[in-house]
């Protein structure tokens, strides 16, 4: 024997599953669109033309990392570094923006006292931003 009681109860059942199974589709093609939005050529720069490398120092017992930057393109390049500590007190600044500085082709920058997982931006005109985060 058929039971026929929980459409009797629910007519709108068969709409509300078609409903949901239109969300879904919409939903999961929603990302796929807005991401061929945003990649449009005005919105990539060049890669910023730097190689950095993260070396850990001691002194006197306190270990901390060092960043060097060096300009790999043939004319100078003038470097903001943004650092957003990984921990951080009541008191002190959330991020400290150092000095912009002139980079010398083939010259080398290094940025002391960072620790692990500190956050470091690195900025010049013209040029795609460079985050890393340090080891």
């Amino acid at each position: 024997m058929k039971s026929y009681l929980p459409t009797r109860l629910f007519p709108q059942r068969p709409l509300l599953a078609a409903a949901a199974l239109l969300a879904t589709f919409v939903a999961a093609s929603a990302p796929a669109a807005r991401a061929t939005v945003l990649a449009t050529p005005v919105d990539t720069a060049a890669a910023l033309p730097v190689i950095a490398n993260f070396s850990k120092v001691t002194v006197d017992g306190a270990s901390s990392y060092v960043l060097k930057l060096t300009n790999t393109s043939s004319a100078p390049l003038k470097l903001t570094v943004t650092v957003a500590p990984s921990v951080t007190f009541h008191g002190s600044l959330k991020t400290t923006t150092l000095p912009a500085r002139v980079v010398a082709a083939g010259d080398s920058w290094a940025v002391e006292d960072l620790h692990a997982q500190d956050k470091v931006s690195v900025a010049a005109d013209g040029f795609a931003k460079l985050d890393l985060v340090v080891p």
